[in-house]
């Protein structure tokens, strides 16, 4: 979902940009995000598929308005000269303040599932010869989930699910942080020499 989400953002914000310039398109985008993120960190095991798939769309959506819109604010402002270097200065900046959130995350989500206590279940999965993390990954993998009985499926998708929870709730912080920054993007309509 997200990923089509982006990709109609995409073709949409190249067509509207010049109409409504690059400040409306980012601080929609930044608020597509804070919604998405606060759908998906509120979702719970009973939640409905949809709403999920809202979520992830409303990221998609946000994310694609963003890039297309950033990209071209920042070719507009420098001379046609430089505009290689600040068109691939994007995908740059957003693959390192990626590998940099990645990791940030994934150590929040490791510190959380290793918090959990679940004594019960460190049994069962000693039972097997599995940690607690070993477990999750068997419980992600569908090969080997179904051979996984009931009574572990259970309270590992409890335990991933406490590990995820604060990354979204972070992920949200994040976005939201990111619409306070829009309010500072410079006032002014595009000008529309790179967005044809």
């Amino acid at each position: 979902m997200a990923t089509g989400g982006w990709t109609l953002a995409i073709v949409i914000a190249s067509k509207t940009l010049q109409l409504w310039g690059f400040r409306v398109h980012i601080m929609a985008g930044a608020m597509a995000l804070v919604v998405g993120t606060l759908l998906i960190a509120n979702l719970t095991t009973e939640s409905s598929d949809w709403l999920a798939g809202a979520g992830m769309l409303l990221l998609g959506l946000g994310m694609g308005v963003s890039d297309v819109s950033i990209i071209v604010a920042f070719q507009n402002q420098v001379p046609w000269a430089l505009r290689g270097l600040a068109t691939s200065a994007m995908p740059f900046f957003r693959s390192l303040g990626g590998a940099l959130g990645v990791g940030a995350c994934g150590g929040l989500f490791n510190l959380w599932v290793a918090r959990v206590d679940a004594p019960q279940l460190a049994q069962s999965l000693d039972e097997r010869g599995l940690n607690r993390f070993e477990g999750l990954r068997a419980l992600l993998d569908g090969d080997r989930r179904v051979q996984l009985p009931d009574t572990l499926t259970g309270p590992l998708a409890d335990t991933l699910s406490s590990g995820l929870e604060p990354v979204f709730w972070v992920l949200t912080v994040a976005a939201v942080g990111t619409l306070l920054l829009t309010w500072f993007w410079p006032r002014g309509e595009a000008d529309g020499r790179s967005a044809g």
